[in-house]
Parts: C-alpha cells; sequence; structure tokens
C-alpha cells in the first residue's frame, strides 16, 4: 500500500505562482513512484470544498498546503479559505506542512491539540525575493531560487519519512548555508543583502506545533 501525499496548488497571481513553481519538483519526483501515491488539487481544483472531500477519501498521511495565509487559515484558489479552524479536524492523524504565511501562529497550535500529528509552517510571514523582470516565468527567477532549494529540502525529507524534528533541522541547516555562502559566487544574483536578510527572516519563524518524533507513513 502506497504511503499517500495531498498538494493543493493553486496558482492566481504572482505569489502563488512562485509556489506552484516550488512544489513541481515533487510532483515530478513522485509520479509514478510505486512507494507513494500523490494527488494534486491545482489551481481551481484547489478549493474548500475539494480538500473537504479528498482527504477523507485519499486518506493521505502528509498533507502540503501552498497558498495565502494568516494566523488562522490557509487560502486556496483565489484566495477561498481552504483550511481553517471550522475544518482543522480535517488534519486529525496527519503531518501537515503549509507553505503560508502565518498559519502556524494560531491554526497550527489548534491543529496540534486537535490531534493533528505535526503542523509545520511559519509563525510571521513567508519571504521570497524575486526578480520582477522574471515574475512570468518563476522557474527562471534566480533571485527565488534559494527560497525554492530550501521548501524543497522540507517537503523532500517528510516525503523520504524522515522525523518532523530532522525534515525541520536539515531545513535550517540549509538556510543557514545559503546565507553564509550567498553573495560569494559569480553565480548569486539579485539584492544579494535582501536575499539574505530574507532568508534570515524565514529561518526565524519556520517552526511546528504537535509531535517532533511524527513521520510520513
Amino acid at each position: 500500500m502506497p504511503r499517500k501525499i495531498l498538494v493543493t496548488r493553486p496558482r492566481h497571481d504572482m505569489q502563488t505562482a512562485y509556489l506552484y513553481d516550488f512544489s513541481e519538483g515533487l510532483i515530478k519526483s513522485m509520479r509514478g513512484s510505486k512507494a507513494v501515491h500523490i494527488t494534486e488539487l491545482r489551481d481551481s481544483q484547489a478549493v474548500r470544498a475539494n480538500l473537504e472531500k479528498v482527504i477523507p477519501h485519499e486518506n493521505p498521511g502528509l498533507v502540503f498546503l501552498n497558498g495565502h495565509g494568516d494566523g488562522k487559515s490557509v487560502g486556496g484558489y483565489k484566495d477561498e479559505t481552504i483550511l481553517d479552524c471550522k475544518n482543522i479536524a480535517l488534519t486529525k492523524g496527519r503531518i501537515v506542512y503549509a507553505l503560508a504565511c502565518e498559519s502556524l501562529s494560531y491554526l497550527g497550535e489548534i491543529a496540534a491539540k486537535q490531534g493533528t500529528k505535526a503542523y509545520i509552517g511559519y509563525r510571521d510571514k513567508f519571504m521570497v525575493i524575486r526578480d520582477l523582470t522574471r515574475t512570468s516565468s518563476p522557474s527562471k527567477d534566480i533571485n527565488a531560487l534559494p527560497f525554492k532549494k530550501v521548501c524543497s529540502v522540507l517537503i523532500n525529507a517528510l516525503a523520504e519519512g524522515k522525523e518532523v524534528k530532522e525534515s525541520i533541522g536539515r531545513t535550517r541547516d540549509k538556510y543557514r548555508e545559503l546565507i553564509k555562502s550567498y553573495g560569494t559566487s559569480k553565480d548569486d544574483y539579485g539584492d544579494v543583502g535582501l536575499i539574505r536578510f530574507a532568508l534570515a527572516w524565514d529561518l526565524e519563524f519556520l517552526d511546528m506545533a504537535g509531535d517532533p518524533s511524527a513521520r510520513f507513513t
């Protein structure tokens, strides 16, 4: 029986287009895998009604949410609220990784209290520095590349079945590596100081609620 991942991938503005691109590597690597089955709610499919239908039906052990967020919610397509305190019971017994602003600060804590194995996210804004000449093609935006790298480290570690604390630890190490090294290579691009600041900001606010020893099974 393959382990199951659910990924929400709305893409309706610049910010969500970048998050959509960040998750592309995971989707490609999991396609055709016999060990892991991945279900996508992408673009206009990433709405509350579909999330509430798919989670009970597919029973994913790992839920990876991409979208806008605030302290009490995570958004989907066109910023419709798809997860909040009213339906957080859907995540009971699962690991959640919310690549969204602020949702860990309140919603993640509520989720953990109501039985979510672990809720990983950010306690404040999630920052990405972009090259404004590349916003129509996020995959070619070198400014955004370090942020894509750290997000990939976290979701890939979780998908491999690493404990939450190890997955976060690997991600924090990657943040520190990039902060230390960024600007020392001729291949680095853009406003180095601003990129370093944003990486340090994201490192500061990445956290989790729940069981640090939980793993995707």
